[in-house]
Protein backbone atom coordinates (compact mmCIF):
# COMPACT_ATOMS: atom_id res chain seq x y z
CA UNK A 1 0.00 0.00 0.00
CA UNK A 2 1.51 3.57 -0.91
CA UNK A 3 0.65 6.62 0.76
CA UNK A 4 1.11 10.12 0.61
CA UNK A 5 0.66 12.59 3.23
CA UNK A 6 0.16 16.00 2.07
CA UNK A 7 -0.19 18.59 5.25
CA UNK A 8 0.76 22.49 5.61
CA UNK A 9 1.78 24.14 8.46
CA UNK A 10 2.28 27.83 9.97
CA UNK A 11 3.59 26.71 14.04
CA UNK A 12 4.41 23.28 13.72
CA UNK A 13 1.66 21.09 15.32
CA UNK A 14 0.10 19.79 11.90
CA UNK A 15 4.12 18.27 10.64
CA UNK A 16 4.57 16.81 14.06
CA UNK A 17 1.28 14.70 13.55
CA UNK A 18 2.05 14.15 9.94
CA UNK A 19 5.54 13.00 10.77
CA UNK A 20 3.84 10.70 13.84
CA UNK A 21 1.74 9.07 11.24
CA UNK A 22 4.48 8.69 8.54
CA UNK A 23 6.41 6.76 11.44
CA UNK A 24 3.46 4.18 12.00
CA UNK A 25 2.86 3.61 8.41
CA UNK A 26 5.15 2.02 5.72
CA UNK A 27 5.61 3.06 2.13
CA UNK A 28 5.18 6.92 2.64
CA UNK A 29 5.80 9.86 0.90
CA UNK A 30 5.30 13.27 2.63
CA UNK A 31 4.24 15.98 0.95
CA UNK A 32 4.45 19.56 2.57
CA UNK A 33 3.34 22.78 1.57
CA UNK A 34 5.24 25.46 2.51
CA UNK A 35 4.47 28.78 3.10
CA UNK A 36 6.38 31.44 1.84
CA UNK A 37 5.08 34.40 3.24
CA UNK A 38 7.54 36.49 5.24
CA UNK A 39 5.83 36.56 8.76
CA UNK A 40 6.40 38.37 12.45
CA UNK A 41 9.04 36.25 14.81
CA UNK A 42 6.05 36.65 17.38
CA UNK A 43 3.43 33.89 17.39
CA UNK A 44 0.68 36.12 17.53
CA UNK A 45 1.27 38.51 15.12
CA UNK A 46 2.47 35.68 12.49
CA UNK A 47 -0.88 33.71 12.71
CA UNK A 48 -3.19 37.05 12.34
CA UNK A 49 -1.30 38.39 8.84
CA UNK A 50 -1.25 34.88 7.47
CA UNK A 51 -4.81 34.10 8.49
CA UNK A 52 -5.55 37.73 7.19
CA UNK A 53 -3.56 37.31 3.88
CA UNK A 54 -5.29 33.72 2.88
CA UNK A 55 -8.65 34.10 3.96
CA UNK A 56 -9.17 38.11 2.96
CA UNK A 57 -7.08 38.92 0.37
CA UNK A 58 -6.57 35.50 -0.58
CA UNK A 59 -2.49 36.44 -1.14
CA UNK A 60 -0.95 33.31 0.37
CA UNK A 61 2.87 32.45 -1.38
CA UNK A 62 3.44 28.42 -0.69
CA UNK A 63 5.82 25.91 -2.25
CA UNK A 64 3.61 22.60 -3.30
CA UNK A 65 5.24 19.97 -5.00
CA UNK A 66 2.52 18.70 -7.04
CA UNK A 67 1.99 14.14 -7.18
CA UNK A 68 0.56 12.13 -9.16
CA UNK A 69 -2.66 11.03 -6.99
CA UNK A 70 -2.90 7.38 -9.49
CA UNK A 71 0.25 6.39 -7.86
CA UNK A 72 -1.24 6.10 -4.56
CA UNK A 73 -3.69 3.78 -2.68
CA UNK A 74 -4.22 6.29 0.68
CA UNK A 75 -4.11 9.73 0.22
CA UNK A 76 -3.51 11.58 4.13
CA UNK A 77 -4.42 15.04 3.90
CA UNK A 78 -3.20 17.21 7.10
CA UNK A 79 -3.65 21.28 8.03
CA UNK A 80 -4.59 23.93 10.94
CA UNK A 81 -8.11 25.45 11.65
CA UNK A 82 -7.44 28.86 10.70
CA UNK A 83 -10.25 31.21 11.94
CA UNK A 84 -12.71 28.27 12.00
CA UNK A 85 -11.77 26.89 8.39
CA UNK A 86 -9.50 25.34 6.19
CA UNK A 87 -6.78 27.12 4.98
CA UNK A 88 -8.07 28.58 1.66
CA UNK A 89 -5.03 28.27 -0.16
CA UNK A 90 -4.72 24.94 0.61
CA UNK A 91 -8.13 23.88 -0.11
CA UNK A 92 -7.31 25.34 -3.59
CA UNK A 93 -4.73 22.58 -3.63
CA UNK A 94 -6.61 20.01 -3.10
CA UNK A 95 -9.47 21.06 -5.89
CA UNK A 96 -6.51 20.28 -8.16
CA UNK A 97 -6.62 16.17 -7.83
CA UNK A 98 -8.85 13.95 -8.34
CA UNK A 99 -9.70 12.05 -4.70
CA UNK A 100 -12.74 11.16 -5.68
CA UNK A 101 -12.45 7.46 -5.77
CA UNK A 102 -9.16 7.52 -3.73
CA UNK A 103 -9.23 6.33 -0.08
CA UNK A 104 -8.74 9.35 2.05
CA UNK A 105 -8.23 10.16 5.32
CA UNK A 106 -7.30 13.51 7.08
CA UNK A 107 -6.23 15.14 10.55
CA UNK A 108 -6.21 18.73 11.30
CA UNK A 109 -5.20 20.56 14.32
CA UNK A 110 -6.57 23.55 15.61
CA UNK A 111 -7.02 25.99 18.85
CA UNK A 112 -10.27 25.13 19.61
CA UNK A 113 -11.87 22.50 22.64
CA UNK A 114 -14.28 21.15 20.23
CA UNK A 115 -13.29 17.48 19.63
CA UNK A 116 -15.36 16.97 16.05
CA UNK A 117 -14.63 20.05 14.21
CA UNK A 118 -13.45 18.39 11.30
CA UNK A 119 -17.10 17.31 9.43
CA UNK A 120 -17.59 20.82 7.98
CA UNK A 121 -14.62 19.66 5.87
CA UNK A 122 -15.59 16.71 4.59
CA UNK A 123 -17.12 18.53 1.29
CA UNK A 124 -14.00 19.96 0.37
CA UNK A 125 -12.39 16.57 -0.26
CA UNK A 126 -14.51 15.53 -3.15
CA UNK A 127 -13.93 11.35 -1.72
CA UNK A 128 -16.20 8.87 -2.07
CA UNK A 129 -13.85 7.01 0.44
CA UNK A 130 -13.48 8.59 3.38
CA UNK A 131 -11.65 6.15 6.05
CA UNK A 132 -10.50 8.28 8.85
CA UNK A 133 -10.30 11.50 10.55
CA UNK A 134 -8.61 12.96 13.63
CA UNK A 135 -8.56 16.15 14.91
CA UNK A 136 -6.49 17.57 17.87
CA UNK A 137 -6.11 20.57 19.60
CA UNK A 138 -2.84 22.37 19.83
CA UNK A 139 -0.46 22.16 20.96
CA UNK A 140 -0.70 18.13 21.49
CA UNK A 141 0.58 18.96 24.67
CA UNK A 142 -2.88 19.85 26.39
CA UNK A 143 -3.64 15.59 27.37
CA UNK A 144 -0.71 13.45 26.05
CA UNK A 145 -1.95 9.89 26.93
CA UNK A 146 -5.59 10.83 25.70
CA UNK A 147 -3.93 12.78 22.51
CA UNK A 148 -1.47 9.55 21.69
CA UNK A 149 -4.26 6.65 22.06
CA UNK A 150 -6.77 9.12 19.93
CA UNK A 151 -3.96 9.26 17.48
CA UNK A 152 -3.14 5.48 17.35
CA UNK A 153 -7.01 4.88 16.74
CA UNK A 154 -6.89 6.81 13.85
CA UNK A 155 -3.61 5.07 12.22
CA UNK A 156 -5.10 1.52 13.58
CA UNK A 157 -8.47 2.75 11.80
CA UNK A 158 -6.38 3.09 8.48
CA UNK A 159 -4.57 0.13 8.18
CA UNK A 160 -7.91 -1.58 9.15
CA UNK A 161 -9.94 -0.19 6.36
CA UNK A 162 -7.12 -0.49 4.24
CA UNK A 163 -6.75 -4.02 4.62
CA UNK A 164 -10.19 -4.19 3.96
CA UNK A 165 -10.47 -2.41 0.46
CA UNK A 166 -7.48 -4.49 -0.56
CA UNK A 167 -9.10 -7.85 0.50
CA UNK A 168 -12.45 -7.37 -1.51
CA UNK A 169 -10.33 -5.33 -4.46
Amino acid sequence: MKTLIIYTTLTGHTKVLANAIKGKLEEVDINEVKINTRVSKYKLFRIFKIVFLDFILNKISYTHQKFDETEYDLIIIGFPIWRGEMPIFFKNILLQYNLSEKAVAFFCTHGSKEKSIHSQYLSYLKTNNLIATYCCQSPIKVNPPEEKERLRKFILQIESKMDNLFKYS
